[in-house]
């Protein structure tokens, strides 16, 4: 078992790899975030690093209120700033899913509003072989089993991993060594989830070889080939896929269709990612479907996968955003932001002449919008790509659509430029 200063360097080496700037930490109160907080905070004292944390309250159990009490009485003694983050609004569905789409979203609001460069999650060695069980008893490839990376994008949140190489062990004996106390979460214990099962299995699995450090080992390969792979993908995106201002994405048919089928799933994979702004792959049985679709149907007419229409068309592939997926109709906040996950929005007040700017929304054209524009405007632009293209209304009226370059007051562009593609392929 790893002592305190064992324990000190291992983080020590981890976090070398953070980002500059202001730093979070996401506290739930148990064993491996606490000891996450007392680690980062002597690291960060030494290190001249502000340091802020949060811990999420889902209010789905009675204690939650006493746990996140709990965690700022421990951050005030170590001189951090906490908050404490509701989840208040709570559709009904697969509640798992729910809460954790919740605590990234809440986190990521904190972080920016805190100006924080990154979030510490608590995530440890223990964690990643159980995922790593998990997507293999899904029948994950080789993305899946690269295991749980060290720095991810979700949302907007900028997550950091520093305790992936110490173990649930390893943590809870440095608490117990420091007299410090930690809180069981009872669904920890529940072993109706699948983790739980899996965390269960793992001590049986380690007398046949299968360990922790073993499944890492696996990690480590799958990452080696995850790289060379996106590599042979990204040289071939560069030289045969075009973005186009108004969203949509072009793959030369031709070419893809000679590819290595490991590579065709790679890049539509990421196409779909990048027009839907999805975190998350499609199912890989769906993009088979849809590859066999292409493969065999020079004239694909259309199919919708992941909020997005794929067609083939003069030798083309064609990814455009699904107007039934495009967010609607909605009043404006503020006068710079983020629509559709993917458009950074502009709009010029001063430009509009309105003084009552409440009649004044955002939302996708239409088709009732497509019939106030002036077609000689829309010449080269596909439908479905009009059809959901950003728009600035008063009331129904349409007042401006940048794409077509009709009306003024709104300006937008895809955030990472004309690069934003290929950008997003490199980091994805």
């Amino acid at each position: 078992m790893c002592s305190i200063e064992e324990i000190n360097g291992i983080f020590a080496s981890a976090i070398e790899k953070v980002p500059s700037g202001n730093i979070g930490v996401a506290v739930s109160g148990g064993g491996d975030s606490l000891a996450l907080l007392y680690l980062s905070a002597e690291w960060a004292l030494k290190n001249g690093r502000r340091l802020s944390s949060a811990t999420v309250d889902h209010g789905l159990r009675t204690d939650s209120k006493f746990e996140c009490e709990y965690v700022k009485k421990i951050s005030s003694e170590l001189s951090i700033e906490h908050t404490t983050l509701e989840w208040v609004e709570k559709p009904s569905g697969n509640m798992q899913s729910l809460a954790r789409d919740a605590r990234h979203r809440l986190l990521s609001k904190w972080a920016i509003d805190k100006s924080l460069s990154v979030v510490l999650f608590g995530h440890t060695l223990d964690d990643n072989a159980e995922t790593l069980i998990i997507r293999l008893s899904r029948g994950s490839g080789v993305d899946g089993l690269t295991g749980i990376p060290i720095i991810k994008n979700i949302n907007n949140l900028r997550i950091f991993r520093p305790l992936l190489n110490i173990s649930r062990d390893q943590l809870r004996s440095y608490l117990i060594e420091k007299g410090i106390k930690w809180i069981d979460e009872p669904s920890n214990l529940d072993d109706r989830f699948q983790r739980i099962k899996v965390r269960n299995l793992l001590p049986q699995l380690a007398t046949v070889g299968l360990t922790a450090n073993r499944l890492l080992s696996l990690a480590e390969h799958m990452s080696r080939a995850k790289l060379a792979l996106d590599s042979e993908v990204i040289s071939f995106a560069r030289a045969n896929t075009k973005q186009k201002l108004w969203g949509d994405l072009e793959i030369e048919y031709e070419p893809f269709i000679h590819l290595a089928s490991e590579y065709q799933f790679r890049l539509l994979s990421g196409a779909l990612r990048w027009i839907s702004g999805n975190d998350y792959r499609p199912r890989f049985k769906t993009l088979k479907t849809l590859l066999a679709l292409i493969t065999s149907q020079q004239n694909l007419r259309g199919f919708s996968l992941m909020g997005s229409i794929v067609k083939c068309k003069k030798g083309k592939i064609i990814l455009t955003r699904e107007f039934a997926a495009v967010p609607k109709t909605q009043s404006i906040n503020k006068k710079k932001f983020i629509w559709d996950k993917r458009w950074s929005v502009t709009v010029g007040y001063s430009k509009i002449g309105y003084s009552d700017r409440s009649d004044l929304t955002i939302g996708p054209l239409g088709k009732n919008g497509v019939s106030q524009i002036e077609r000689c405007q829309t010449v080269g632009i596909p439908m479905d790509a009009l059809l959901s293209s950003v728009t600035l209304f008063e009331k129904d009226n349409v007042l401006c659509v940048p794409i077509v370059s009709h009306g003024t007051g709104l300006t937008c562009e895809i955030v990472g430029g004309i690069t934003s593609f290929l950008n997003f392929m490199t980091t994805y």
